[in-house]
Formats: C-alpha cells, sequence, structure tokens
C-alpha cells in the first residue's frame, strides 16, 4: 500500500471540447480512384490539417502558463470508415477533442478547421460530386476554470484544507461550468 495521498485545492484548469467529425464522399469501385470521392482520404488531410494547428498551438502558449503542456492541445481519439480493401471510402468519422488554456485559442482552432474545410476540402471534394460534405457536430465544450487572481473561495477552501497553495490541472472539470 502507497503512501496516503492528500487532495490538493485547484484554482484551474483547461477546458474540455470534444467532437466528431463526418466525412461524406461518393463510394465507388477502388480499380477507378477517380470516379469517387474517397471520405477515409478526406479525414486524413483534415487530420494532418489538425496536427499543423496542434504546432501552431504551443507557438500560443502563454510565457506565464502553469499548465503541463502549457498550450492547448488537440488531438484524435479515434477513426472509422470504409467498408474494404477495394472499396472507396463513402464515409468516414473521425472524433477528436481539444484542451484549450483560454477560449481564444478554442475560437483560432476552430476557425483555422472551419476556413480549411470550406476554402480547401469541400471544394475539391464536390468537384467531382457536389453531395459530399464534411459536417462537425459538437459533443460537448466544457469551458475551462480560469485563475481568479482574489477568490473568496480558493481563500475558504485553503483555510479548510490547511492547503498553502494552489494548482491547476490540464483536465476539465464541472467547476468551469460554474464559474
Amino acid at each position: 500500500i502507497g503512501e496516503p495521498t492528500s487532495m490538493g485545492v485547484i484554482e484551474g484548469h483547461k477546458g474540455c471540447y470534444e467532437y466528431t467529425t463526418e466525412f461524406t464522399g461518393l463510394e465507388g469501385h477502388g480499380s477507378q480512384p477517380d470516379r469517387g470521392v474517397n471520405a477515409v482520404e478526406y479525414a486524413a488531410r483534415y487530420i494532418s490539417r489538425m496536427l499543423d494547428i496542434a504546432e501552431e498551438l504551443k507557438e500560443r502558449a502563454p510565457a506565464e502558463s502553469r499548465f503541463d503542456p502549457p498550450w492547448t492541445t488537440l488531438q484524435v481519439g479515434r477513426i472509422e470508415g470504409g467498408k474494404a480493401r477495394n472499396v472507396i471510402a463513402g464515409s468516414c468519422t473521425v472524433e477528436w477533442e481539444m484542451r484549450p488554456i483560454s477560449p481564444d485559442d478554442a475560437s483560432f482552432a476552430k476557425r483555422q478547421l472551419a476556413d480549411y474545410v470550406g476554402r480547401v476540402l469541400l471544394p475539391s471534394m464536390r468537384a467531382v460530386c457536389p453531395h459530399c460534405d464534411i459536417v462537425t457536430r459538437t459533443v460537448g465544450e466544457v469551458e475551462g476554470l480560469q485563475i481568479v487572481e482574489d477568490s473568496e473561495a480558493r481563500r475558504i477552501v485553503m483555510e479548510l484544507t490547511g492547503a498553502d497553495r494552489a494548482d491547476v490541472v490540464p483536465f476539465g472539470t464541472e467547476a468551469g461550468l460554474f464559474q
């Protein structure tokens, strides 16, 4: 049995934004890829752009950030699409999340992705088939708990627990909703 752990006072956390992006292409036989629109391939391009944005978010990290890592993160948790090796994938789903430090970072990332979809991906897909689409559904957007310099709640909790400091965590809780 390990050492007993004590609960700490948490005064800030990142947000937790979760999304599902659905790609609708045009299914066809793999021997004629120019006659279809491969939803898996477009999902891969979307993910590639998302990874580029994730790198850009590192540059936006506040110098005084206490989070680990100190920047807003993006990550893909699941991708599913296609029917078989020899069939052009008519659909693909990407489940992803963002852990923003600030609402500005979340807006930046969402704007960048929406611009890429509207300017690059959809025109290319629809040049082959006008019914192709990319739709992002919001699963949930929980705001982060922003650190408040003069917080009566923090003072009371620190007094009750005997804690001498407060910390931040890189995950989300419901506290951001109540703030």
